[in-house]
């Protein structure tokens, strides 16, 4: 077997061969198969999302039945994407299902596929207008959040790069690593020091540049959520906390 074959995933009219290619194998045990709707990113429009998740439910539920035939069984039958988790979860063809961003939402889900409204979207980063600049007429603000939480992730169907909650028209347009620039052009009633909340336009990015979340409910804060996965981080504490343990805790 070539590991590039395992890497790359193996097209569906080649999977009975490739589960019974698997049989020699003791230390393996075949439990199911899953794939992963990425194509849907590249859908123009909620319809065009609809058409990929209805194709791949057909796909993947002739790769079930032909294994069925062969005589395998299925613990699983997954797949993974947020823009067409809305119909794969209606589709009895899966057993499992895997949307990552569907935690959280974004703007590029809400504004360009259609798997949420920007209500939905879960995370935001908090800012500060820090400056609205003289020489801009009143039509730009400054926040001291840049591309190191926003990201730059820059999404052909979206101008700018994140919404401003409390004013939905005002976009952030020009981020540099600590500062952004806002066009304020449409929210004529931003205010330097005021507070406001940036929904991303792809909150993965976000995400992975903070160690902690703070959740809340409407305005009040409930809770710190530790990220305890991010780039890696458990590794080093675990090795930490390992470290300072005195010599009669450790088993080592």
């Amino acid at each position: 077997m070539k590991l590039e074959t395992v890497a790359k995933g193996v097209r569906p009219e080649n999977v009975a061969r490739f589960v019974k290619g698997l049989q020699g194998l003791n230390n393996l045990k075949f439990v199911g198969v899953a794939t992963f709707s990425g194509h849907a990113y590249s859908a123009p429009s909620p319809e065009g999302v609809e058409a990929v998740a209805r194709g791949v439910a057909r796909t993947m539920n002739a790769v079930a039945s032909e294994l069925r035939r062969e005589g395998f069984e299925l613990e699983i039958v997954g797949v993974g994407s947020t823009p067409t988790f809305r119909f794969d979860v209606e589709d009895p063809v899966f057993t499992h299902l895997f949307p990552g961003n569907f935690l959280y939402f974004d703007r590029e889900q809400a504004e360009v596929f259609g798997s949420a409204s920007l209500d939905d979207c879960a995370l935001t980063v908090l800012s500060t207008v820090v400056s609205i600049p003289e020489h801009s007429s009143g039509k730009l603000a400054m926040i001291n959040a840049g591309s190191k939480y926003l990201g730059l992730d820059r999404v052909e169907r979206l101008e700018g790069y994140g919404r401003l909650l409390e004013h939905p028209k005002a976009l952030v347009i020009r981020p540099s690593e600590g500062v952004s620039e806002v066009d304020i052009s449409k929210e004529p009633e931003v205010r330097v020091g005021e507070k406001v909340r940036i929904i991303p336009n792809h909150a993965c990015v976000v995400s992975n540049a903070t160690s902690y979340l703070v959740a809340c409910g409407g305005e009040k804060v409930v809770g710190i959520i530790e990220v305890d996965m991010r780039n890696g981080i458990r590794l080093p504490r675990v090795i930490v906390e390992t470290l300072l343990r005195s010599p009669k805790d450790s088993n080592t």
